[in-house]
């Protein structure tokens, strides 16, 4: 409201083993005339990773701590992926294989992006939604008191193996468009059904003689390409 402009000094947080990660890259940019701070939380690092330990948060809460002790704002990047390597490791546990994000041909490998070969999980799925609502309302919570200070500029959601940067995508055949996973494959065959009444018969008269051979909806699987950019095109 008072026009007030913020330089942020952004920490990703995906180096997960020092308890002391980026505290003094915070005191450097402070010194430097930055005054806030944009804090990653990753579910997988606090859920999984650092678990068993005696505080899963101690990065965040350090980090937090010092830029609050230094009057520098906070952003919070709210992470709900996780990181699977190459080898479907353990920690890719946490997630229902069905769930993930996958391309038309059931592939995980490329929809995985960045040097963590983090994976997606699909907006269709139950279990993520509730996930990511359970662990927004957790962090919300416990730096509540910085809400309440006014230490805490904003909070956003980050969904993707990119953070905000969005979903992989390009124009080679191995960059097909996402999701395709059987949550969003059943919710796709939901809108189907309220789309054309229930009735499959007018589904056949709108789509054309392709389809006369369809007997259910269940049959029917979204149109997908390799080259996103024709993912979407026709019915």
């Amino acid at each position: 409201q008072d026009n007030q402009r913020y330089l942020a000094l952004v920490l990703v947080n995906i180096d997960e083993k020092p308890d002391d990660l980026g505290a003094k890259e915070i005191e450097k940019a402070h010194q430097l005339g930055f005054n806030a701070v944009n804090i990653a939380v990753l579910w997988d690092y606090v859920k999984v990773y650092r678990a068993g330990t005696p505080n899963p948060w101690i990065q965040v809460d350090n980090q937090i701590k010092k830029a609050s002790e230094l009057g520098m704002k906070i952003g919070l990047r709210v992470w709900v992926d996780g990181w699977c390597g190459d080898d479907k490791s353990q920690w890719c546990s946490n997630f229902n294989e069905n769930d993930l994000m996958v391309d038309g041909e059931g592939k995980y490998t490329y929809a995985q992006s960045g040097p963590g070969k983090r994976r997606m999980t699909s907006f269709a799925s139950t279990s993520s939604m509730t996930r990511m609502k359970s662990f927004t309302n957790e962090v919300m919570e416990r730096y509540k008191k910085y809400q309440d200070n006014g230490d805490i500029l904003y909070v956003s959601l980050a969904t993707t193996g990119e953070q905000e940067l969005g979903y992989p995508f390009g124009n080679s055949a191995t960059d097909g468009m996402y999701d395709y996973s059987q949550p969003m494959k059943d919710a796709y065959r939901v809108w189907l059904r309220k789309r054309y009444c229930n009735n499959l018969d007018v589904l056949k008269k709108s789509w054309g003689s392709d389809f006369d051979g369809l007997k259910t909806f269940n049959e029917i699987n979204p149109k997908y390409s390799q080259y996103f950019q024709f993912t979407f095109e026709n019915q």
